[in-house]
């Protein structure tokens, strides 16, 4: 699937009545709003604008139409993740990768909202079949996350007190909820990343701050003594010359 082109980017009225497509889109604009018991197949047929049996022709079960949904999305926010990180610098550090990732994942989920919304509102509700298949499918982007953290340790950047299986459940966790509440019509996406990943700064280890210059001082003047001063100045010619004055 193209990343640049999300399933769901005009859910509905999109593709032309009684493609595959189109009853997707409408499956997963009702899924994402109304939710998915309370979507039936008479009423996806009703929406797309198709009769109820082109929709069996399409998908046999509603299941299959919530299986198909999740993998679009699934797949459209990993092929934007893996496209943001490859598109980095040689030089990039672990650092610039996972802050790459977070914003990828972000722009995805807000850019294709019909369908990833879906998946965060019912993860843990899916149909045994669906999840059976659903499953395999996230770990295996759970795993690049993984990675991705593995190396943040490796290179100490990221603080060694954070486990690499919590801070990604943490990441992804909140990146997933923020297809739930936040409104790209409020403010823009990248408002919510730039949010997001200063709020995330505390996991970093920060680069050591350069050690202060002291400022120069001129070199202190040794005191001298009131005797060494009263020797040196009695032994001046002109207290000489004073002194025989005085003796005449």
């Amino acid at each position: 699937m193209d990343s640049e082109a999300p399933p769901g980017a005009n859910p509905v009225a999109t593709k032309p009545a009684g493609s595959r497509q189109h009853l997707l889109d409408t499956a997963a604009h009702l899924f994402s709003t109304i939710g998915f018991t309370e979507s039936g197949m008479r009423q996806i047929a009703q929406v797309a604008g198709m009769q109820t049996a082109s929709v069996y022709y399409h998908f046999a079960s509603k299941d299959l139409i919530l299986l198909e949904v999740l993998k679009a999305g699934l797949e459209y926010t990993a092929k934007a993740v893996y496209a943001a990180v490859a598109a980095l610098p040689a030089d990039a550090n672990a650092r610039d990768r996972v802050e790459a990732a977070i914003a990828a994942h972000l722009r995805a989920v807000h850019s294709n909202l019909s369908y990833t919304s879906v998946d965060a509102k019912f993860a843990g509700q899916l149909p045994a079949d669906v999840a059976a298949i659903i499953h395999p499918l996230h770990d295996e982007y759970v795993r690049y996350w993984r990675i991705l953290l593995e190396q943040a340790h490796a290179e100490k950047l990221l603080r060694e007190e954070l486990p690499t299986s919590l801070t990604r459940a943490l990441i992804i966790g909140m990146i997933q909820r923020t297809t739930v509440w936040f409104d790209a019509k409020v403010g823009p996406v990248d408002v919510l990343i730039a949010a997001v990943l200063n709020m995330l700064r505390g996991m970093w280890v920060e680069p050591a701050a350069n050690p202060k210059i002291k400022p120069k001082t001129k070199p202190k003047t040794k005191l001298k003594s009131k005797a060494s001063t009263s020797k040196r100045a009695s032994s001046s010619p002109a207290r000489k010359s004073a002194a025989k004055t005085r003796r005449r």
